[in-house]
């Protein structure tokens, strides 16, 4: 690939420590052994949560691995909200050091196929979008983790026909460099992909998801109950960054109607896995618990929305 700057990599990949540990190890591993022709920089920031990061660097010498020191007020996190501020942080601070020409985004627990990076690379050349998207696949064949799954990434299974979208995740994620650095103020503190991508999408850019760059999502089991409070935590998340967003009147309505949405997301998963045929028995199988999981997230929006706006969380 010819490039008008040599010392610029095609591809700069940040990876999000979620899990840490071996799952990180695979991670990496994984992205070590990636097919094709590129220049590459993988950049692996870590915090006083993740200090384990530190000690893979000898055997992963080409990637760089980001102290960030101490973050988030040096805070002991007591539940999910509060974890997936470290994953936010950084993210953030991972973009902000990148070089390359396109920056990608995965977690530890979301595994890279082989040719993930030629994926992405070549589905940003073919479409010229500011940001393409891939899918992700469940590791784990169990009732538990397929109700994750669907839940979490149920309109990002495969099948998905490669085509214009309102929505990308960051756990397979890629962005032109130059378009996502004008968007620093939204990422400054935290990177947040809805605000990201509505902001792209404002500014008339476009966004791809396709089935082509793949990840494989290898969640651990917790339990249930800590499942249910991690779903409340992040539906309260949601809201409270969307009363920023939003008049007061919406706020109100949003809130009245929050009794009806664990009906209204359980059969838009149905509808997902209808049009997919693939999963519908897995759905079926793991549907009380994905009906838990919903009504949970239900509960958090209804109180997010009493609680209003956090602008920490924005």
């Amino acid at each position: 690939m010819i490039k008008q700057d040599p010392s610029q990599p095609d591809i700069s990949v940040i990876v999000a420590i979620v899990d840490g540990g071996e799952a990180l190890r695979t991670c990496l591993t994984a992205l070590a052994n990636q097919r094709g022709d590129y220049d590459v920089e993988v950049i692996v920031p870590f915090d006083q949560l993740s200090q384990e990061a530190a000690g893979m660097a000898e055997d992963f010498p080409d990637f760089r691995f980001l102290d960030l020191g101490v973050i988030a007020g040096n805070m002991v996190p007591q539940n999910a909200l509060d974890l997936h501020r470290f994953w936010d942080i950084r993210r953030s601070e991972g973009i902000k050091v990148a070089r390359g020409r396109l920056i990608g985004l995965v977690e530890d627990r979301g595994i890279p196929a082989d040719n993930w990076i030629v994926s992405v690379i070549e589905l940003q050349d073919q479409t010229g979008a500011a940001a393409v998207g891939g899918c992700a696949d469940n590791g784990y064949d169990t009732i538990w983790n397929w109700a994750i799954h669907i839940c979490d990434f149920g309109r990002y299974m495969a099948p998905v026909p490669t085509g214009e979208a309102d929505f990308l995740s960051a756990t397979n994620v890629c962005y032109l460099a130059d378009t996502l650095h004008e968007l620093r103020p939204l990422y400054e503190n935290r990177f947040y992909e809805p605000s990201i991508h509505a902001a792209l999408q404002a500014a008339g850019h476009k966004m791809v998801l396709s089935d082509h760059p793949r990840t494989t999502e290898y969640r651990p089991r917790i339990p249930t109950t800590t499942l249910a409070l991690e779903w409340f935590h992040w539906g309260r998340k949601y809201a409270r960054i969307r009363c920023g967003e939003i008049s007061f009147g919406l706020r109100v309505f949003r809130a009245a109607v929050t009794p009806i949405l664990p009906f209204v997301l359980f059969f838009r998963h149905l509808g997902n896995q209808r049009r997919k045929r693939i999963y519908l028995r897995k759905f079926w199988l793991a549907s009380p618990l994905i009906f838990m999981i919903v009504s949970m997230w239900a509960c958090g929006e209804l109180v997010g929305y009493f609680q209003g706006e956090e602008p920490e969380t924005l």
